[in-house]
C-alpha cells in the first residue's frame, strides 16, 4: 500500500470514528426518553371514537 492510500484509509476511519462518536450517544438518549415517555404516560394505540363533532358541527 502506497502513502496515498494509508492516508485515504485512516480518515475514513477517522470520519467513520467521530460519526459514531456524535451518532450513538444521539440514539441512546433519543431511545432513553422514548422509553421514559412510554412508561411515564402509558401510550395506548387504541383507536378513539368519533362520536365529537369536528368543528362544532352537529350530525343529523
Amino acid at each position: 500500500m502506497d502513502v496515498a492510500q494509508v492516508s485515504e484509509s485512516l480518515m475514513l476511519g477517522m470520519i467513520l470514528f467521530h460519526a459514531a462518536l456524535l451518532v450513538v450517544p444521539c440514539l441512546w438518549l433519543s431511545f432513553g426518553i422514548m422509553a421514559e415517555e412510554w412508561r411515564a404516560h402509558e401510550i395506548s394505540w387504541k383507536i378513539q371514537s368519533f362520536s365529537k363533532p369536528l368543528g362544532g358541527l352537529s350530525w343529523a
